[in-house]
């Protein structure tokens, strides 16, 4: 199965940004509860008149690791964004066209910038999120990924993709 697909900037960056909830969704979440945990072990000290240092410091430490760890988040998305901006530039001028080719030995993905090719073994297995399929890779760092969604492929070739892959990869989730 090949698919050639010209590049849209608005699929791009939904693309991009789904991409960010996946990897750093952890991060908000543990800074969201660090912060309320610790905002809540401070306020219980200060309202408490027998408070203790050591309560009190305890709370001050996960205001500060949730605050940091928000504040992280936020340099990443900031970054992230001029990035999309910026990647959406290079691929418009001249205009970049994706092909995605799905063979019995091989998955290969081609751009403007990359030319990859991978045997189905290096795959640990694939799923699918939100109309995007993941197929993880069994060697990287963290959850490396490609993915591939069903704005560029259409419903009709996401579930031939969907159905092709599933004889290659188990599925997980």
């Amino acid at each position: 199965m090949r698919f050639e697909i010209p590049f849209d900037s608005a699929v791009f960056t939904a693309k991009s940004k789904f991409r960010f909830k996946l990897i750093f969704g952890k991060v908000l979440r543990m800074a969201i509860i660090l912060f309320s945990f610790g905002g809540v072990v401070v306020l219980a000290e200060v309202l408490w008149l027998g408070s203790d240092l050591f309560g009190l410091s305890a709370g001050i430490a996960l205001l500060y690791i949730g605050v940091s760890n928000f504040l992280l988040f936020n340099r990443y998305r900031r970054r992230l964004n001029y990035e999309i901006v910026s990647s959406s530039y290079r691929r418009n001028n001249p205009p970049d066209t994706k092909i995605y080719e799905f063979e019995e030995e091989y998955f290969r993905f081609r751009d403007v910038f990359y030319d990859y090719s991978y045997k189905w073994s290096a795959f640990k297995y694939y799923r699918v999120i939100e109309k995007n399929l993941l197929f993880y890779l069994r060697e990287g760092v963290g959850d490396d990924f490609i993915m591939i969604g069903e704005a560029e492929l259409g419903s009709e070739g996401t579930k031939a993709v969907t159905g092709f892959v599933a004889t290659k990869l188990r599925k997980l989730g």
